[in-house]
């Protein structure tokens, strides 16, 4: 009887001293937790990267109608991309997500813009025209 007594008294100290510590250790896990995962930046999504596809695909759209006018208007092919990305840098330098755009892919999709848009005129194809010249200008 009294080490049944005794056992209990144990067991009972033993659940205060769990529930003193619980809270400390607790507190410990989320503080860490905090810290690991704080350093990532969880900022992008696929809201994001739908947006800067949509950007990417207007800049593209926009830079090869501006492209193909230009040289139906008689520019050079050269003079015609140099118009082309002076419009775009003043019409798109200000929009929102500009800034997160991949450089290489808006290059690869204006390239088949203007493949797709005017190159069978010009007798352009894909691997024969790219802005690699002008790629770091067009953000």
């Amino acid at each position: 009887m009294i080490f049944k007594t005794i056992y209990k008294y144990l067991k009972l100290e033993e659940m205060v001293k769990l529930r003193t510590r619980f809270p400390s250790f607790f507190f410990s896990i989320m503080v860490a937790f905090f810290f690991v995962f704080e350093s990532f930046d969880l900022e992008v999504n696929a809201l994001t990267v739908k947006q800067n596809d949509e950007l990417i695909g207007r800049i593209a759209k926009d830079f090869s109608k501006k492209f193909c006018n230009g040289v139906g208007f008689g520019l050079s092919e050269e003079s015609a991309v140099n118009f082309a990305m002076k419009e775009n840098m003043a019409i798109f330098n200000n929009k929102k997500g500009i800034e997160n755009i991949d450089t290489k892919s808006l290059v690869e999709k204006v390239s088949l813009s203007v493949v797709d848009k005017c190159g069978y005129p010009l007798s352009l194809s894909e691997d024969n025209w790219v802005l690699t010249s002008h790629k770091d200008d067009l953000n």
